[in-house]
């Protein structure tokens, strides 16, 4: 454990401050093999006060065959900031067993769960 009381309580926060941008342009309408084409992509930039900055964005096609088939592709690059129960939920000891099909012993382990305070 790091020295911190189970019981005790303490306030986190977290201040995240973002700007996106979004655009969808049509490329191509009514013609053979394509009722519609269109081309999406975005872009966010977002910081978090715990955990940094970070670029995130989207590209993306859209092509409407006809009113029954349409087909799309994306490539993106996304994250997931930790929540602060990730950061700084408190170390708690659990233990559990399991049953060793070999040799049949039932050995107690003891795991560590908590945030990640790094």
């Amino acid at each position: 454990m790091d020295g911190c009381d189970p019981c005790e309580s303490f306030a986190v926060s977290q201040k995240v401050s973002e700007g996106a941008f979004e655009v969808d342009l049509p490329l191509l309408a009514d013609v053979p093999f394509a009722k519609d084409v269109s081309f999406n992509g975005a872009v966010r930039h977002t910081h978090y006060d715990t955990s940094g900055s970070y670029l995130s964005w989207k590209l993306g096609l859209d092509w409407h065959m006809t009113d029954q088939l349409k087909l799309r592709a994306t490539r993106s690059r996304d994250i997931r900031a930790p929540n602060l129960n990730d950061l700084f939920q408190p170390k708690t000891a659990m233990t559990g067993s399991f049953t060793d099909l070999l040799t049949g012993q039932s050995p107690t382990i003891t795991a560590t769960a908590g945030g990640n305070r790094t």
